[in-house]
């Protein structure tokens, strides 16, 4: 019983600090929200068969030059109802983007009862006829795995 009684503070302590999380991640959303030259967005959407996720993301310019740029973001999702019910991610990030078309990241997002993925991204593009080509790779790690997954891709993009 003394076990239980021990426990029972830290489970309820954890649930808070879950709160205390979201909280901390729509007021920083809240945040850039409400000043000049940031790009956010925030949604809801259905989850089949009963449940609704809420779901916001957050990039935040740390510099803006001649050579290039460097943004921040946060993210983060929550699930309410149905069989996901209290599902959540949340995560940040750094990319980087050069005027001469190179351009890369690196993310973390924690999962809910999963762990956290790593991840990086990296890439070159340039102006090709009409269009954009780009060609970029990537690497992560999900959580309790020891093993990196990647990807290589290639986009041509042309604007209509």
């Amino acid at each position: 019983l003394e076990d239980v009684q021990c426990i029972l503070p830290f489970s309820y302590l954890y649930r808070k600090m879950e709160k205390i999380a979201l909280v901390v991640l729509l007021v920083s959303i809240a945040s850039v929200v409400c000043q000049d030259n940031r790009d956010w967005h925030v949604g809801v959407d259905t989850v089949n068969p009963s449940g609704t996720v809420v779901h916001g993301h957050a990039n935040i310019p740390l510099h803006r030059g001649d050579d290039g740029n460097l943004n921040a973001n946060v993210h983060g999702s929550r699930v309410f109802g149905g069989p996901y019910n209290r599902e959540q991610t949340m995560g940040g990030g750094l990319k980087y983007e050069h005027n001469s078309g190179l351009h890369g990241g690196l993310d973390a997002t924690n999962m809910r009862g999963y762990g956290t993925r790593y991840s990086a991204t990296v890439g070159g593009s340039r102006r090709l006829g009409p269009g954009t080509f780009s060609i970029d790779g990537g690497a992560s790690r999900l959580p309790g795995s020891s093993r990196t997954e990647g990807n290589v891709w290639a986009t041509y993009s042309v604007p209509f």
